[in-house]
């Protein structure tokens, strides 16, 4: 599943829609928690993985983790691991040295300022940019979350 706008989402899940109950409850539920998806502010955890601070964190190389394994590079691998889990989102790249988070070519994060106000104001900039942005399980389970 990618990110897409709350109208293509409604009418994606209601074509599902059968005409028991449970199905139309199950809707709801899936509609209502993708729209407070949607109604998020960003923050850089979601596109990469962050410590505690909101700092992006460095991934440990395969190298350094096959040949200069330490207790310190298996630690930062293992908080590197527990934050990816926490993203919301797949495919974004980190720019440490301009400290942005970009996604194609269009800077999400620029040092503290973020450029959009909610997650639902990347789908125009999406579609215009003929870009996907993939959710991740987490998101996907925040969304589908008590639907059935």
């Amino acid at each position: 599943m990618k990110l897409i706008s709350m109208t293509d989402f409604v009418l994606l899940e209601s074509s599902s829609v059968k005409r028991e109950i449970a199905s139309q409850y199950n809707f709801a539920l899936k509609v209502g928690n993708y729209a407070k998806f949607l109604r998020q502010k960003p923050e850089r955890w979601m596109f990469v993985p962050c410590d505690e601070k909101g700092i992006p964190l460095e991934k440990v190389s395969s190298y350094h983790l096959e040949y200069g394994r330490t207790k310190a590079s298996e630690l930062r691998h293992a908080k590197y691991l527990l934050a990816e889990e926490k993203c919301l989102f797949s495919s974004i790249r980190h720019a440490e040295n301009h400290n942005m988070i970009i996604l194609g070519h269009r800077v999400l994060f620029m040092g503290d300022t973020i450029l959009y106000k909610t997650i639902e104001e990347l789908v125009p900039m999406l579609k215009d940019s003929k870009l996907e942005l993939p959710l991740t399980k987490t998101a996907i389970n925040l969304i589908t979350k008590n639907a059935p």
